[in-house]
């Protein structure tokens, strides 16, 4: 034996591998040994069992980050390894000589920790893809070959004859699924070119078109504006595979009332474009006019309507959600006067207008306040603006609405307290510097309200 094979073989001995602090020392002391490797490596097949190494991969992926000097030290010996030569063999039934392939692998650990780049060195030791180990909850290496975007790995799996629509138990997620919500464009293409399922819904009701159309944090591929156009292109133009526009997710959200809900034109367009149903409704009565009127942006209810009747379809401008709310109330709730304004000119019914009530503002009230340094101010000045404005418009404030402003004014301590008479909020001097002269209150509706939408984007 190499004086280089006594070494690894010394150290393992010194292991107890139930223990994860001597794991821990020994992947130190190796790391020592590899900064100073000169030469060729050696066979260390012929020193650890396949489960030494992967006890030693679960500890520094699952119990560090990649600026821990531990992290550091096992991605280390795993490039070392790959340099070596190790490679994982799988394991047979010895009574049929089939083989095993639940198996939990560092790939399924460094994939679950978005450990990228581990996983392309992990597949040089595990390399076998036509071998498809799954952990217990259903994810496979194929699965985390199309999550982390090592492409050229999912090729191969494809190649191999291995299934483009397997699903991952835990989530429901199809690969492509998965592409999708961590924005793998290259799988993407790769996944879409081999005829997917389009329609597939995971766990949450969510198809491949819906995850399309979210734009939060991890969902990344909303922002690419050619995604959706090649989505439908490759389904329907060179698969022949009708995509289910008008689908529900568990929520009863189409993918139109997604793209509405963060305000993506381009989407919306293209959504109504292939035919979705502009007034479809949610579990909770709400219409995709009701997310962009909640969104308080005037330009798009404008086009909104303007694209709908340049391709034959009718806005139900009225339409009420569960609680009988109507888009004019929820753009009210948000003090978004240019939205009301907007929707007024497009035809909206204020004859039976009510004024809505508490529990509407403060959906959208709670979001704000603590971290708005002129809270009060807007939303006080929002609240007598509105019905100065809307009172413009011929409603006149009942009872009831006059109660509404009275709760929001006593909750969020708009009124002054007894000791506060004669010390005003609008004399404070870092409100008479921001207001720098203009008195809000006496602006005129229209001013008021083109105030109103500026305050509103502060």
């Amino acid at each position: 034996m190499s004086f280089s094979m006594e070494i690894f073989k010394s150290l393992r001995e010194k292991v107890n591998w139930g223990l994860e602090r001597d794991r821990r020392q020994f992947l130190k002391e190796v790391d020592v040994i590899i900064n100073d490797w000169d030469g060729p490596a050696p066979d260390l097949r012929g020193i650890f069992r396949s489960e030494e190494i992967e006890s030693l991969c679960h500890d520094f992926i699952t119990k560090s980050w990649p600026s821990d000097p531990f992290y550091y030290q096992g991605e280390r010996f795993i490039r070392f390894m790959i340099v070596s030569g190790y490679k994982d063999e799988p394991e047979e039934d010895e009574k049929n000589g089939v083989t095993w392939l639940y198996r939990t692998t560092p790939i399924h650990l460094a994939a679950r920790h978005n450990c990228y780049f581990l996983v392309e060195y992990l597949f040089h030791i595990y390399y076998r893809l036509d071998v498809n180990y799954t952990d217990e909850d259903g994810l496979s290496h194929f699965h985390a070959a199309c999550l982390t975007g090592r492409d050229r790995i999912v090729e191969k799996f494809l190649e191999l004859g291995q299934d483009p629509n397997v699903v991952w138990r835990e989530t429901g997620n199809t690969p492509l699924h998965l592409a999708l919500e961590y924005y793998q464009p290259r799988v993407i293409t790769l996944l879409l070119n081999r005829g997917v399922h389009p329609n597939f819904a995971n766990r949450d009701g969510s198809t491949p078109l819906h995850l399309i159309c979210k734009t939060q944090h991890f969902y990344k591929a909303a922002r690419d504006p050619d995604l959706a156009e090649l989505f439908f292109k490759i389904n329907e133009e060179i698969h022949h595979q009708k995509v289910e526009v008008d689908a529900v997710d568990r929520q009863g959200n189409t993918p139109l009332h997604l793209a509405a809900t963060f305000n993506n034109q381009h989407l919306i367009e293209l959504l109504l474009m292939r035919g979705a149903n502009p007034n479809s409704a949610n579990a909770e009565g709400l219409t995709p006019l009701h997310f962009i009127c909640k969104s308080g942006d005037a330009s798009r209810v404008e086009m909104l309507f303007a694209f709908c009747f340049d391709i034959g379809k009718t806005v139900q401008i009225d339409a009420r959600d569960n609680q009988g709310w109507t888009p004019l109330q929820w753009a009210v709730s948000r003090l978004a006067m240019n939205v009301a304004n907007q929707l007024l000119d497009l035809g909206a019914d204020m004859s039976g207008f009510v004024f809505p009530d508490e529990s509407l503002f403060a959906d959208h009230v709670e979001q704000w306040r603590d971290f708005d340094d002129f809270f009060k101010f807007k939303l006080g000045a929002g609240l007598l603006t509105c019905v100065e404005f809307l009172e413009q418009r011929g409603y006149r404030l009942d009872p009831s609405g006059a109660i509404t402003i009275e709760k929001l004014f006593t909750k969020y301590g708009l009124f002054p307290e007894r000791g506060d008479l004669e010390t005003h909020w609008y004399d404070e001097e870092e409100f008479a510097i921001w207001v720098d002269g203009h008195d809000v209150l006496r602006l005129s509706p229209e001013e008021s309200a083109q105030c109103l939408s500026f305050l509103n984007q502060l």
